[in-house]
């Protein structure tokens, strides 16, 4: 069966909708779930607020935001919701940001193989936005 909030025939669930745009999590919503759940910092909920922050920002207050950066060398594809020490790779599709990837971050650098992961999946998923 099919998630009600599954895009038919994609692997996006929909995590939120905000003022300007959605949200959507590659894979499994309640993986992404378990992945804040367990935060310590930020807690689940600050993490929740980073993201609709995102969603309910327009586009200039969006780009002017310190919660959501390019990550450095991905020719801005790959965008990062950042809270702490949690990172959300993500990308634009339609104007909408699909979260590829998550991680909490453990050193001052994101890892190589995380970064990859979310260039990967933002060429098949989102394209040239």
């Amino acid at each position: 069966m099919v998630s009600p909030n599954r895009d038919p025939g994609s692997d996006l669930d929909l995590y939120l909708s905000g003022a300007f745009r959605n949200v959507y999590v590659y894979g499994s919503r309640m993986d992404f779930a378990r992945f804040l759940a367990k935060l310590t910092r930020p807690p689940a909920g600050a993490a929740h607020a980073a993201i609709r922050k995102v969603a309910d920002y327009d586009r200039n207050s969006l780009f002017q935001s310190e919660t959501f950066k390019p990550v450095t060398g991905s020719n801005p594809r790959i965008w990062e919701i950042r809270k702490d020490q949690m990172r959300l790779l993500c990308c634009f599709k339609d104007g909408d940001i699909v979260i590829l990837n998550w991680v909490q971050k453990k050193r001052d650098r994101l890892d190589p193989t995380d970064v990859e992961r979310a260039l990967r999946l933002a060429k098949e998923i989102c394209g040239d936005e």
